[in-house]
């Protein structure tokens, strides 16, 4: 009998452990706190809420030029919304990645956000910003801000 109680107390844990509305709630909570660093420019702040995972392949200098080429071409973020998710458990490890479809101030994007870790204990693996505006030149972009200016309405005092 007590072993009965063991292995179903222990199956309960693993499920609950694997749950994956947990962690995609704890993910939307993690990426509104990450857009909102963003948007206040704090990029040290964005690197020492991310994961050991990603602080071992990526240095602060690395995500500082990442965080300063996305934030100058695109601008900060307006409006964010989840349009994906998946969460895998391969290999004693827990991944949950989260598709976000991003306005912001210049244009539109396609974030995706990895985690790794269950409940409270998931961290942010990686950052991937896809956007038209990433892939522009910087003669493209002058073209853009040029245009820009050209279609703003002139203001009378």
């Amino acid at each position: 009998m007590h072993i009965r109680l063991m292995v179903v107390a222990l199956l309960g844990t693993l499920l609950s452990a694997c749950n994956p509305s947990v962690n995609i709630e704890t993910a939307e909570r993690q990426i509104k706190t990450f857009h909102s660093r963003y948007n206040d420019g704090a990029v040290d702040t964005l690197y020492d809420i991310a994961g050991d995972e990603l602080r071992k392949t990526t240095t602060r200098e690395e995500m500082a030029d990442f965080v300063t080429v996305v934030s100058t071409r695109l601008g900060k973020v307006e409006m964010s919304e989840q349009v994906n998710w998946n969460v895998a458990f391969n290999n004693g490890v827990s991944s949950t990645v989260i598709t976000m479809e991003t306005d912001f101030e210049k244009g539109e994007g396609l974030e995706t956000f990895t985690f790794q870790g269950t409940g409270d204990d998931l961290e942010l693996v990686g950052w991937l910003v896809n956007s038209p505006r990433l892939s522009l030149t910087v003669d493209d972009l002058k073209m853009l801000e040029a245009d820009d200016e050209e279609q703003e309405p002139d203001t009378v005092n």
